[in-house]
């Protein structure tokens, strides 16, 4: 839904169900500030997520980083 435009609390409030992604997307930002390690896909979907990054922009700087 996010990916269609929603902002993240629209789409949780037109869920049925629980979006277990967006819990680990920012569990996964934690523990990474611990290990450091490159994960650009994953730190992409935090941003999107947690930090109203859009979607188009956020897959466009994916792109850019895995070319």
């Amino acid at each position: 839904m996010v990916g269609k435009g929603y902002s993240v609390k629209n789409a949780q409030m037109e869920m049925s169900m629980v979006a277990e992604g967006y819990n680990a997307a920012k569990c996964m930002h934690i523990i990474n500030q611990t290990v450091n390690a490159e994960m650009p896909i994953a730190e992409t979907i935090y941003n999107i997520l947690w930090n109203s990054l859009s979607a188009k922009k956020g897959f466009e700087k994916i792109e850019a980083v895995l070319i």
